[in-house]
């Protein structure tokens, strides 16, 4: 009703905010929207697949992403030991984050439309406009914080439950990949943010779980050791416990 709506601030003033146009299921903003593409090679001449959204709802060109993902990505199961595994070609997880970031941060006083591009060995999500003011590339890819440009969008997104909890999606992305061999890449220029999520297969879905880790050194399995029997430690109080310097202290942790 109007007044959750004036809650949520898509009315001001008995108004229909600009965020409640970009919600609503038709608009004027023609020049404002989502192209969806899948190609047959790396040419990028030859469509498989396309889609382009404009003037419907931000809501909308999240639920078209999910169906193209469904569509033009494969899942399955994987037997591992005596476990059957659920696997997808690219983590849902880290795709519907990076999508979701893509339209809530974007910049909407730009013209054009957001892109999700499949090709045969990725999917690269693009959106317009550079970083918001305040963080840096360095704390953008480390998902340090998130400094919401849109924040009354990213609050309907978050009501929506299309994200649980916002300033968590660079973080989210990486995690899902974690056992993989392919890591995410975060290209970052001065009108747009691209996401590129590999395309894993089947037979190197687990090769990180293989990874043999190194055995400790002595130092490491004395700190090992002190770190267990404490609650949380500091940097400065492993210096003082096995008496070394910052940077040898970095190391070992």
């Amino acid at each position: 009703d109007e007044d959750i709506l004036k809650s949520v601030e898509l009315i001001q003033k008995g108004k229909y905010t600009n965020w409640a146009a970009l919600g609503a299921d038709k608009n004027l903003f023609k020049d404002i929207g989502m192209d969806f593409l899948c190609y047959t090679d790396q040419s990028m001449l030859v469509f498989k697949d396309r889609i382009n959204l404009n003037a419907v709802s931000i809501i909308e060109q999240f639920e078209i992403a999910m169906l193209f993902y469904n569509k033009h990505i494969n899942k399955g199961d994987i037997i591992k030991g005596a476990y059957r595994e659920s696997f997808e070609e690219v983590p849902q997880e880290a795709y519907r984050e990076a999508v979701a970031n893509a339209i809530i941060h974007r910049d909407y006083s730009k013209r054009g439309n957001n892109r999700v591009e499949i090709f045969d060995d990725r999917i690269e999500i693009t959106s317009i406009g550079g970083l918001p003011v305040g963080i840096s590339s360095e704390e953008y890819v480390n998902g340090n914080f998130s400094n919401a440009r849109n924040r009354i969008i990213a609050d309907l997104f978050l009501r929506c439950k299309i994200v649980e909890k916002m300033g968590t999606g660079v973080r989210r992305i990486k995690y899902a990949y974690k056992e993989y061999e392919e890591d995410p890449e975060f290209k970052l220029y001065e009108n747009s943010i691209q996401v590129i999520l590999p395309r894993i297969s089947i037979q190197d879905s687990h090769k990180k779980s293989e990874i043999k880790r190194q055995p400790l050194t002595a130092e490491g399995e004395k700190l090992l050791n002190y770190i267990k029997a404490s609650e949380g430690i500091k940097r400065s109080e492993v210096e003082k416990f096995m008496n070394v310097g910052k940077t040898k202290a970095t190391n070992l942790l």
